[in-house]
């Protein structure tokens, strides 16, 4: 990923019946500002290196244009 690309982490609570109480959202803008998206589902605090995606992945993550995501 370049280093002047743009990444947002938050996290969230989910009361999703199943699913963990805390979640990561990771969102980054990258390759002429496609909107990439991602789920964690563990606190921030806990995320590391091997939760993240695999670098081959990176195009599976964009998020279409005028996708109804309410996240970013």
């Amino acid at each position: 990923m370049a280093a002047d690309a743009a990444i947002l982490v938050s996290e969230r609570a989910c009361a999703l019946p199943g699913f963990p109480p805390r979640e990561t959202h990771v969102l980054f803008l990258a390759g002429g500002g496609k909107r990439h998206h991602f789920t964690v589902f563990k606190p921030v605090i806990e995320v590391e290196s091997d939760d993240l995606p695999f670098a081959w992945l990176k195009d599976m993550l964009v998020i279409p244009e005028g996708a109804g995501c309410d996240c970013c």
